[in-house]
């Protein structure tokens, strides 16, 4: 073979050697750079989550509580109804018993 030609040959070869280094030099960084991103966005996740959490639980707290607050005024409310009701004469009137119910 020509001198000439074994230089354009070796030449080519170095030259797309050398851009596969690079590429996985490159490749490597951009790994590296989206691991650390990844383990960044997670870690803020997770701080945002345990926010949430805890607001969510004082939340579920606050209802719990407007909740008991409710059903103990629903009850002076049904109290105060049957009061109204009895003294008006107009209340709903418990089901006369059954013979059966009564004998058995």
């Amino acid at each position: 073979m020509d001198a000439a030609l074994l230089v354009m040959i070796s030449t080519l070869f170095v030259a797309m050697l050398g851009s596969s280094w690079q590429q996985s030099r490159e490749n490597a960084k951009t790994r590296s750079l989206m691991v650390q991103l990844n383990d960044d966005t997670r870690s803020e996740l997770r701080g945002e989550m345990r926010d949430l959490r805890s607001e969510l639980r004082g939340d579920i707290n606050e209802l719990r509580s407007d909740h008991k607050s409710l059903a103990a005024a629903l009850g002076d409310v049904r109290e105060r109804l049957a009061r109204i009701e009895g003294h008006l004469g107009i209340g709903i009137e418990k089901p006369a018993e059954t013979d059966t119910e009564s004998s058995g």
